[in-house]
């Protein structure tokens, strides 16, 4: 039970410079609360409690195509994992924010944020419950031809072609308990992420359960500013996100060990593996830290009395604005004058509303162009590090920190901007329609030049293009390279060159044939013995050199590629136009609903936004994108993660669902633009199309 201190009970001298009395459930509070328990404190920790929880949304993006291959996940089930929090989050928020309302709000959204912690701490727990799978566990080169195991009975594998009979993968056919176990999709161990993701979606009430604290202790007049900032942070939480994900990627899986017996592949190695377990455990703690200071703040900053008052004395002082509150208050009560109080009442107006946002067309065509926009929007924040890594050829460590310093001030630069442009000119419901027209029609045309944007596909035997020739043996066992046509060719691994080598399927380590073209291992390379400096020799689908030998280096060949520039360029206008034609939308859709009705019509929005964008969005993107795998890693007949797309393919089908989804939006757009257009002409023959309510307001944002 609270206790509340009642007036004129164990006074306590003010701060300096304080005339009026503290709250009543201040006076017996510690220092702490008498001189730094105030609006702006809390607001303070509120913004950086934000911007931590947006940081561990921001780096799960960055990291998502490390946990691919950790995980040997495919894109679908890495999206179906990223809908988990938007799923719960929707199914919970009401619940969660109907009970934090009636409670000590601070130390509900305290409890809250240390909830999201745990949250966020769960989603790191697979790396120290179990093992690398067998896929990335690799020796370091050294001279010998046959697989090896380590201390620890790690199978590690060295693939060479050897054509005595025996496996190229060095053992029995027949697969060990280990490997079964590592084989195939791990969803299993990666099931502690998606239980991390619903924990978090518990948190999803700390931003209106703050908004009332805050409405409820500020002045009215300044409360729009608190509500600006708290709104502005959640982008600066997705640049810190994949920036710490950049960072941590350019550490091993393994840190603070650099190398292990077992696992020693270095940055650039196909299976290189970085430390994406590392940036949770950081936002975890900070969140924990700063859930903790909640707690020190009580139920009430200011006494609710002396705000009233503050506020009237203001009211006074601003008479049009007094006037204007009068207005709106008495259109209020005749409103619930008109639809009574009780259960049944309030039922048949909610119907009633509901009935008169879907008769709007405009609000109807804005929400469903809001909801594509956050369809491509989440697809690419989920799976755009990824595209850049396919396509472009861009590090995973580097990925993310290219999205994040460009793309994501260039969406925050957009909003602001929108706003002031808003203000500025003081548009008219068709000035914003105008406004949302151009942008979104720049847009479209934008996203057509993202087709020619692209890199050489990188030249892979037996999957992007055909074995170039092979060696036959005549008497004396000589190898002689024949050239094969190429005109003609199926995808397929195995070739004249390599059919006896029995290489297995399925698994990755690359190399670098003499003739440019990368070899999915050493085996399908034909290669079969390794030099004391790590490289691989007599290679029987590779071509002789002068001297007669053949050889491939560890990895893959190099593709240089500078287009990512181009496409970055190319995006950052797009990501400014398209937060820019999201605040004209939004404030037009404010400006086209009735007044008692806006609260009602951006509920429902939102909830449009979240079951028709945010979740089904990823999903239709992993979908494209395992369209354009080539080469799936897999073990004990059982398929994993993709390992090799085809990155012409990716592009175009990536570049697709972002354009139909740009074209449908702006179908939408257009629907809005002629009906206010239309509305426009009416209202200046005399007639009302939109209450004056919405109508005559200015866009003050």
């Amino acid at each position: 039970m609270e206790d509340h201190v009642k007036a004129g009970d164990n006074m306590e001298m003010p701060p300096r410079g304080e005339t009026k009395t503290l709250p009543e459930q201040n006076k017996k509070q510690s220092c702490w609360r008498r001189y730094y328990c105030s609006p702006v404190v809390f607001l303070t920790v509120l913004v950086i409690s934000i911007v931590l929880k947006a940081t561990a949304t921001g780096y799960s993006s960055g990291v998502i195509s490390t946990l691919e291959k950790r995980f040997q996940l495919k894109s679908t089930q890495v999206a179906l994992i990223a809908m988990v929090e938007d799923i719960v989050g929707l199914s919970t928020v009401m619940v969660i924010v109907h009970f934090g309302q009636s409670r000590h709000r601070p130390r509900v959204i305290g409890t809250l944020t240390l909830i999201v912690a745990i949250g966020v701490a769960l989603q790191a727990m697979p790396h120290f419950l179990y093992k690398l799978p067998l896929s990335l566990l690799q020796k370091p080169p050294q001279v010998e031809n046959l697989n090896t195991t380590d201390t620890n009975n790690v199978t590690v594998q060295q693939l060479f072609c050897l054509q005595d009979g025996r496996d190229s993968s060095g053992g029995s056919q027949e697969c060990t308990e280990e490997e079964k176990a590592s084989s195939g999709s791990l969803i299993r161990e990666a099931f502690w992420i998606p239980l991390g993701s619903s924990v978090i979606s518990l948190g999803s009430g700390i931003g209106p359960i703050s908004l009332t604290y805050l409405d409820d202790n500020v002045p009215k007049r300044t409360m729009p500013v608190y509500a600006g900032i708290v709104f502005s942070v959640f982008a600066f939480g997705s640049l810190f996100g994949f920036f710490l994900a950049g960072y941590c990627l350019s550490l091993p899986v393994t840190f603070p060990l650099y190398e292990t017996e077992y696992y020693s592949a270095s940055p650039g190695d196909p299976n290189w593996l970085g430390a994406w377990w590392m940036g949770y455990l950081i936002c975890s703690f900070t969140l924990a830290v700063f859930g903790l200071l909640f707690f020190l703040f009580p139920r009430q900053l200011r006494d609710p009395e002396e705000l009233r008052r503050e506020d009237e004395e203001y009211l006074r002082r601003n008479p049009p604005l007094e006037a204007k509150k009068q207005e709106q208050e008495l259109e209020e009560e005749q409103r619930e004058a008109s639809c009574g109080n009780g259960p049944i009442e309030f039922i048949k107006d909610f119907f009633l509303s509901l009935s008169h946002i879907l008769k709007n067309v405009v609000v109807i065509a804005l929400i469903i162009s809001a909801c594509l926009t956050a369809f491509s929007a989440t697809g690419f924040m989920i799976f755009g590090p990824k595209f850049t890594q396919v396509v472009y050829e861009l590090d995973p460590a580097i990925a993310p920190l290219v999205i994040g310093a460009f793309l994501v001030p260039g969406a925050m630069t957009g909003q602001i901007f929108g706003g002031i442009i808003i203000r500025r000119l003081n548009l008219t419901r068709y000035g914003m329609a105008k406004m949302l027209l151009m942008t979104a029609t720049v847009m479209a045309l934008s996203v057509v030049l993202f087709y020619t944007i692209r890199c050489d596909k990188r030249e892979t035997a037996g999957l992007t293009v055909p074995y170039a020739g092979y060696v036959k043996y005549n008497e004396m066992n000589s190898p002689t390279f024949i050239e094969v046509s190429s005109e003609k060719w199926e995808r397929n691994l195995t070739s004249t060159c390599n059919k006896d080598c029995e290489c297995p399927g399925g698994q990755y380590q690359p190399v670098c044939g003499s003739d440019g073209v990368t070899y999915i291992t050493p085996c399908h390379a034909g290669c079969n013995i390794m030099s004391a400096d790590g490289n691989y020799t007599d290679c029987s689908c590779l071509p002789l050199n002068e001297d007669g030998h053949s050889y491939a280096t560890p990895g893959q060949c190099d593709r240089p590629c500078k287009s990512w520039i181009f496409y970055i360029v190319a995006c950052i206008p797009v990501s400014f136009l398209g937060t820019m034609a999201g605040t004209a939308g939004f404030m037009l859709q404010l400006r086209s609903v009735e007044l008692h009705h806006r609260g009602l019509a951006m509920s429902f929005g939102n909830v449009l936004i979240k079951v028709l964008g945010y979740i089904p969005g990823p999903l239709v993107f992993g979908f494209f994108i395992e369209k354009a795998c080539l080469f799936y890693q897999s073990l004990c007949g059982r398929t994993g993660n993709c390992i090799v797309y085809d990155s012409d393919y990716f592009l175009n089908g990536f570049n697709s669902v972002v354009l139909g989804v740009q074209i449908l939006g702006y179908i939408c757009v257009l629907v809005a633009f002629f009906t206010v257009r239309r509305q426009t002409k009416k209202e200046k023959d005399g007639f009302k199309t939109v209450p004056s309510s919405a109508n005559d307001e200015t866009s003050n944002v």
